[in-house]
């Protein structure tokens, strides 16, 4: 198949993802409202709807249960052979805006699962509390109580933090509020497109060109709201831009997807990092949109998002990058999986390809 030839094919599985993300209007409505438990249920529903369509089947050989860290819920994903004294531990936080989402989720069940399996890491999900009942920071702390508990139990053990979206802006804060209390740091930080601005982009400025694609027009609906919801006080640092450079974070993986919103924030975040001298890798999937992760059933891309992941997670000796020296605009490697520490001025997107973003 010529490269144009599978460039279209990535761009018809773009198209048709998008359509089967139409069914879920629950996320479009206002959200202060009295039917906000209603829209809740429905959102799960739908989540699942589309999950059955789009993920990969839940992995048979991971154990998946239910339990408690420091009085907190956890949905833990254990990987076959998972040594109990020396395996890795991911601590992970879904998505959902801040106002939506929980573990239990059969995108979350398919996507840890067979993550699990592929890294050897067993994932820890935690179920924090939602705006707009609990703003800022009652999320940021719960994940706070249930790292320090696991970094206690397993002080010498590997032990990464991340999440999607609101997770990975939640897992920001978390890390802030650890570095300024003296604590001990995620070895690594794992940001799935993380919403790091106040602001979506404007349409003058769509990444997908001259008319916004419809997934980041709904983004620009939904992204304020989310914000006024999770924003307890005014003043709070919430997300990454209300905090003062040096910004500096454990090393990390920024993944964003090409058609998103959240993309010119992720972007600036890595630029900041990059400068503070933090280890960032960075990268932009082609032909995703934020609702592509774990859509790896439907599409290509979504295996590439995954392949990145994995292949970063299961490095024998962990995570750990020295900042980039990589010359501007370079991608040292186009493979699935091989990363490009962050290089700033970094090219476009291109097809089967991850450049520095």
């Amino acid at each position: 198949m010529s490269q144009t030839a599978r460039r279209r094919s990535r761009a018809g599985e773009l198209e048709d993802l998008t359509q089967v993300f139409d069914q879920s209007p629950a996320l479009v409505h206002p959200l202060a409202d009295e039917s906000l438990a209603e829209r809740r249920r429905f959102a799960r529903e739908l989540s699942d709807i589309v999950a059955a369509q789009v993920a990969p089947p839940i992995d048979p050989t991971v154990t998946i249960a239910g339990e408690q860290i420091a009085g907190l819920p956890i949905r833990s994903y254990t990987p076959g052979g998972w040594d109990t004294n020396t395996g890795p531990l991911l601590v992970f936080l879904h998505g959902g805006g801040f106002v939506f989402g929980e573990p239990h989720e059969l995108i979350n069940d398919s996507l840890l699962s067979n993550r699990a399996r592929s890294t050897g890491v067993r994932i820890l999900s935690l179920g924090y509390s939602l705006a707009p009942e609990f703003p800022f920071p009652a999320a940021r702390d719960e994940a706070t109580r249930v790292w320090l508990a696991l970094r206690a139990a397993h002080p010498a053990v590997r032990m990464g933090l991340g999440g999607v979206s609101a997770g990975a802006a939640i897992s920001i804060s978390t890390v802030l509020e650890l570095t300024a209390s003296g604590a001990p740091l995620p070895d690594y930080l794992l940001l799935e497109v993380p919403p790091a601005g106040p602001d979506p982009v404007p349409a003058e400025q769509d990444l997908a060109g001259a008319d916004p694609h419809p997934g980041v027009r709904e983004q620009w609906a939904i992204y304020p709201l989310a914000l006024a919801a999770y924003r307890g006080r005014p003043g709070d640092r919430l997300l990454s831009s209300d905090s003062p450079d040096p910004l500096r974070l454990p090393p990390t993986l920024i993944l964003m997807a090409e058609h998103d919103a959240l993309r010119p924030g992720a972007e600036a975040l890595a630029a900041r990092l990059h400068a503070a001298g933090t280890a960032v890798t960075s990268q932009v999937i082609s032909d995703t949109i934020h609702g592509s992760i774990g859509a790896t059933r439907r599409c290509q891309a979504a295996r590439e998002w995954e392949a990145v992941v994995a292949g970063w997670l299961a490095q024998p000796s962990g995570p750990d990058r020295a900042p980039s020296e990589s010359a501007p605009g370079v991608s040292p490697s186009s493979e699935p999986g091989g990363l490009a520490p962050f290089a700033p001025g970094a090219l476009p997107p291109s097809e089967g390809e991850h450049h520095a973003a």
